[in-house]
């Protein structure tokens, strides 16, 4: 299984819409405030971009020290002593959910329950980042980028994204019945929380994921079914084509 371009998905996320900014507690005050977060949420989304262009360039070890770290390490030091749960989310859809999600909890007396807010996801996509870098390296080491990925789906839980990749840190493990889950519930959350301009090709990518466990369970029919249906959402993907045909060696065999 091939893995879809994590660095342009990542570059496309940003920048952030303005419905996602924290909001600010002093109103006389926020109009200043808020200009002064519009430039340091730029800052970190512009070190976010130079860690995706790093690590294209072939050099995960130097996008995690020089820039990953220190931006997650900004982000866990302005939250340490946060009273409030912080999601982070792409779509105004996805920040709903998180705030209908807590409020829900706390309604339904929730001892562990807190109030939430929602941030810019760039937070969330440097551990993403992170986790996909620290696969690319000369070795790759499973449990830290899972650990890092489990960071990014406590920030977002429903962003597919992050599911692709434990979708392909399951695939890297042989564990197949748990990838065909992970992109089952990846395609769910498709759904409702990716952006309108990428809903498409993240639907198909689900579907592929899909498609390929499906195939290592034997269960070519419903493979097939897979990625006939990524098809329909991305036309002439040549991933979803190939695969097309090698279900078809695999029955002639």
């Amino acid at each position: 299984m091939s893995k879809a371009p994590l660095i342009a998905a990542v570059l496309l996320a940003l920048p952030v819409a303005a419905w996602a900014q924290e909001p600010q507690s002093d109103a006389a005050a926020a109009p200043e405030l808020g200009v002064r977060e519009d430039a340091l949420e730029a800052a970190r989304t512009a070190k976010l971009e130079q860690a995706a262009q790093i690590i294209g360039a072939g050099q995960p070890e130097r996008a995690i020290t020089e820039f990953l770290d220190p931006l997650i390490a900004e982000y866990e030091t302005q939250y340490a002593d946060s009273s409030v749960r912080v999601y982070c989310a792409r779509t105004s859809a996805e920040s709903l959910f998180y705030m209908m999600q807590a409020a829900n909890a706390a309604n339904g007396g929730d001892a562990a329950s807190r109030d939430a807010i929602v941030i810019e996801p760039t937070w969330a996509f440097a551990y993403h980042l992170k986790a996909y870098a620290l696969l690319e390296t000369a070795q790759p080491d499973l449990n830290q980028a899972l650990e890092q990925l489990q960071n990014a789906l406590t920030c977002s839980p429903n962003n597919p994204l992050f599911w692709f990749e434990l979708g392909h840190i399951r695939q890297l493990q042989g564990d197949w019945a748990a990838m065909l889950l992970v992109f089952t519930q990846a395609l769910e959350f498709v759904e409702f929380a990716s952006p309108e301009d990428t809903k498409n090709s993240e639907r198909a990518r689900a579907l592929r994921g899909q498609g390929f466990a499906l195939i290592e369970l034997g269960r070519l029919d419903e493979a097939q079914a897979a990625f006939e249906q990524s098809l329909q959402n991305e036309p002439g993907n040549p991933t979803a084509e190939g695969e097309l045909k090698y279900i078809e060696q695999l029955r002639a065999r």
